[in-house]
């Protein structure tokens, strides 16, 4: 098409509706053309709300660790990122991720 143009809406809320229409002017604005009404319902992924640790135990035996989490299972969650750090630090290291599965519990 001759002339494309591309235009991002910023800004944008989560399950809004827009009215979208272009007008396009001459130089001088003496011919406009105006497009049709274009009517955008956003639906958007929501934030989490909350993601809490119920409780967590330690495998002494294989070193594996067993996180019992609540989550916001209405929110879209592609995965966990597990973090460490020393009781005494607030230097917080990634350790691993775990696909999210939509159970509550997650196994590292």
């Amino acid at each position: 098409m001759q002339g494309e143009s591309q235009f991002f809406i910023e800004d944008i809320s989560s399950l809004s509706n827009y009215n979208i229409i272009v007008e396009a002017n001459n130089h001088d604005s003496t011919f406009q053309a105006v497009s049709n009404v274009l009517d955008i319902n956003v639906a958007i992924a929501n934030k989490p709300l909350f993601n809490y640790i119920e409780y967590v135990t330690v495998n002494h035996q294989d070193g594996s660790v067993n996180l019992s989490c609540i989550v916001d299972l209405s929110a879209i969650i592609d995965r966990y990122d597990v973090y460490r750090a020393l009781a005494s630090s607030d230097n917080f290291n990634k350790i691993g991720e775990i696909p999210f599965n939509g159970s509550t519990s997650i196994y590292y």
